[in-house]
């Protein structure tokens, strides 16, 4: 496979065995419901078949692109970012 150009891609949060103590507290759980659309992280699974597409034959014509596998975390503006400036403008 010859890579024309740089591609790349974009995890949101991934849950895995290492990372289980971190999702396991619920401030995370909560804040991933507000700020990530589809509500939860990815399993690994979720990740690779964008790799997959990216290292193809199918990708070929694919060049300078991230591809955003992120939950549509990306698409949400942050509740907390949007709270601080309405109160910055409040003032």
């Amino acid at each position: 496979i010859i890579f024309t150009g740089s591609t790349g891609r974009s995890p949101g949060p991934v849950r895995t065995p290492s990372r289980e103590q971190f999702f396991a507290d619920p401030n995370v759980t909560k804040n991933m419901r507000m700020e990530i659309p589809i509500g939860r992280p990815a399993s690994p699974s979720e990740i690779v078949g964008p790799a997959i597409f990216l290292a193809s034959e199918a990708s070929s014509f694919v060049a300078g692109e991230t591809l955003l596998v992120d939950g549509g975390q990306h698409l949400a503006a942050s509740p907390r970012a949007l709270v601080a400036a309405g109160s910055a403008k409040d003032q």
